[in-house]
């Protein structure tokens, strides 16, 4: 599909995977505290480094970097980096 047939929500979700692919590439992000059913990461940004809760039980996440209500790139490198380390749950 080339660039200018895609939606605006397209091309944003896929700046997103590729930010969140760089920021685990470039070891942006820490594994900081876990529980039976919690992660806890601190994720570097380009402007701000944020700490990105995980429920394990839910699949849920939460980042209080601007882009509140919607997944971020944050989020995304967070669920990739769990899912690299086996981290897997019938709900996740």
């Amino acid at each position: 599909m080339a660039e200018d047939e895609m939606s605006r929500s397209e091309r944003e979700n896929l700046h997103k995977w590729g930010k969140a692919r760089r920021m685990i590439d470039e070891n942006k992000l820490d594994l900081k505290s876990r529980s039976r059913d919690r992660y806890q990461y601190e994720v570097e940004g380009d402007t701000d480094t944020y700490t990105v809760g995980v429920d394990i039980d839910s699949g849920k996440t939460f980042c209080p970097c601007p882009f509140q209500g919607e997944t971020c790139s944050h989020q995304i490198a967070v669920h990739i980096h769990l899912s690299g380390i086996g981290v897997e749950k019938e709900s996740y």
